[in-house]
């Protein structure tokens, strides 16, 4: 995943701190890099490091960024091994001091599977923030790989992926709620009105969180609220 120079993104984040109003919350979210001769400890390694320089530069909330699915190397579908991210969580509480931490994870249909990996965050992360773009095959009008060949997978995003979210939002809260897990649920895909919005909330997400839809209306929580300011 490509990134700015630290220097650089230090300075935004404290940009940023110093411009939000009362009642804004900051939330960065960090990455660790892994390439072929990455090991295991290395890796670990570096989302705590991370978490520590967002805390350090003034972060509200840290989030560790369990899934991306437009990258090819290991950090791309750590949720999708419970034990290793166990391993990361656990490491960036420790950096994290009192400064609350998130896991952002893809969709997982499976329920054994979120299952597993809830209960392995509960006491290590405040949260999960769910779920980053589904990964899919993505062609053109001829069938063919819409991005060329060896890009024949990639993430989507936008109001197509709703009922994902909302079906893995709906599990991870029943979850939670029969084993009584310390974890809050934070919706996000497919958040492109005020309706869905207020779906995510009835659906017991303690959050709602939009992405794509800002850019083309950044008016969107302006708009939730109008309609319903107990959101």
């Amino acid at each position: 995943m490509p990134s700015s120079p630290p220097e650089v993104w230090r300075r935004d984040i404290r940009k940023c701190r110093a411009r939000l109003r009362p009642g804004q919350v900051m939330i960065v979210s960090v990455v660790g890099t892994a390439d072929a001769a990455t090991n295991e400890a290395a890796f670990i390694d570096d989302f705590a490091a991370l978490t520590a320089e967002a805390r350090d530069v003034g972060a509200h909330v840290v989030e560790l960024n369990f899934s991306c699915p437009n990258v090819g190397q290991r950090e791309s579908e750590v949720y999708r091994d419970a034990e290793a991210a166990a391993c990361i969580a656990r490491a960036a509480r420790a950096a994290a001091g009192p400064v609350p931490l998130l896991v952002k994870i893809g969709p997982i249909e499976e329920r054994e599977r979120m299952t597993d990996l809830l209960r392995r965050l509960d006491g290590l992360v405040d949260g999960v923030v769910m779920i980053n773009a589904p990964s899919r095959i993505i062609v053109d009008a001829a069938g063919s790989p819409a991005f060329g060949a060896g890009r024949e997978r990639a993430g989507v995003m936008g109001g197509a992926v709703f009922d994902i979210a909302m079906r893995c939002v709906r599990g991870a809260v029943a979850i939670v709620q029969r084993d009584g897990l310390n974890l809050r649920v934070l919706a996000v895909g497919g958040v492109c009105s005020p309706e869905r919005i207020s779906a995510f909330f009835n659906a017991g997400a303690y959050a709602v969180l939009a992405a794509s839809a800002c850019v083309w209306d950044p008016y969107l929580a302006i708009r939730a609220k109008h309609r319903d300011p107990m959101l």
